[in-house]
């Protein structure tokens, strides 16, 4: 494992980004526990340059999906919810009464909710989420893949929450792992915008006030589930150990392909299961080549995390810079290759399984 933290410590060091981390699990031992450079400093007036600890806490935005799919499997295993009822059925007059939570889980919905997704200074105040989920209609045609940026995490949220009678941070805190957190008051990791002064997405220039949204209100002030959580590599490693060896049934599902193509909202080619993004045979955040054992999420341009159950790891790479998706390819991918390989060799001169 020492080359993979020389290449990701080298990243580091040739501006790739401010500051990171990077953990390997398998079980509950970790492998690799990485972390380097600054957390905040970064811009002027922020005062002098901080260091990232393993302890540091990161804005990982949409990585969050799939903790949310994760309570939805633990519900639906319970008999709490069925994934081809209406969202009607749990959020009486939703905009969309023929969409089921299949359709969101797959962001098949049509339902993207532009108008709210662009006014952060409504999120503070759940009153508008719910309004939203009821009047603003769909974006698109039910059963287009359409990437729900915001909406994914509002719908399954007021869902979860209907039907759990508790906020979604204490069912997690709860069920998962108090460390995944979403709306906090404490120090953490400035997330930084590197790229194009103009980067649009799902009709909004996300470059524009990006940083602003994600280090403030939707962190600070708003509950923003699906897209925002603040928490550290280790605890999404952690996360990830534990799903990598669940074999249910009723879990597998949600890690196998329901559908996948061209995403009309990203432009990018997709493969998706249940709340999780698959890795497939060429190219991917998860590697360079055969990451199709491989389910996680990406949160914005900055963060990457997922399961490989050919090795039987949770991998969390996690930083403070956003660029573009080519950008977090080409950082991510040579780290999962090399881990990839490392684990292999590994396995391979100690004669034992994966």
């Amino acid at each position: 494992m020492k080359q993979v933290e020389q290449l990701f410590l080298g990243q580091c060091a040739r501006g790739g980004f401010p500051g990171g981390q990077l953990v390997v699990q398998r079980g509950s031992e970790r492998l690799l526990d990485v972390a380097t450079g600054i957390a905040s400093g970064l811009r002027e007036g922020e005062g002098e340059p901080v260091a990232v600890t393993p302890e540091t806490r990161f804005q990982v935005m949409s990585a969050s999906k799939a903790v949310l799919a994760r309570c939805v499997a633990l519900l639906e295993m319970r008999g709490k919810l069925e994934l081809n009822a209406p969202v009607s059925r749990y959020v009486p007059e939703f905009c969309a009464p023929q969409v089921t939570l299949f359709d969101v889980l797959t962001h098949r919905s049509g339902v993207t909710l532009p108008y709210l997704s662009a006014h952060p200074e409504l999120w503070s105040d759940w009153r508008n989420v719910v309004s939203a989920l009821r009047e603003e209609p769909p974006a698109f045609r039910r059963g287009t893949l359409a990437y729900q940026p915001m909406a994914f995490g509002w719908i399954l949220s007021e869902v979860l929450q209907q039907v759990t009678a508790e906020t979604v941070p204490d069912f997690c805190k709860r069920e998962l792992d108090p460390a995944l957190e979403w709306l906090t008051a404490g120090e953490t990791a400035k997330t930084y915008w590197l790229g194009s002064p103009k980067y649009l997405l799902n009709g909004s220039n996300l470059a524009l006030g990006f940083e602003a949204t994600n280090n403030g209100i939707s962190a600070r002030s708003a509950f923003v589930p699906g897209a925002g959580m603040y928490t550290t590599a280790r605890a999404l490693a952690a996360f990830y150990a534990s799903l990598v060896r669940d074999r249910s049934p009723g879990f597998q599902k949600y890690t196998q392909k329901q559908t996948g193509g061209i995403d009309q909202v990203t432009g990018a080619y997709l493969v998706l299961g249940l709340g999780f993004a698959l890795g497939w045979r060429w190219p991917h955040l998860y590697g360079y080549w055969g990451s199709q054992h491989c389910f996680g999420h990406a949160g914005g341009f900055s963060v990457v995390a997922y399961a490989d159950r050919e090795t039987e790891v949770g991998v969390a790479m996690v930083s403070n810079a956003n660029r573009s998706v080519m950008d977090l390819v080409k950082r991510c991918a040579p780290i999962a290759s090399a881990i990839r390989r490392a684990l292999r060799t590994r396995t391979a001169a100690w004669g034992c399984p994966a």
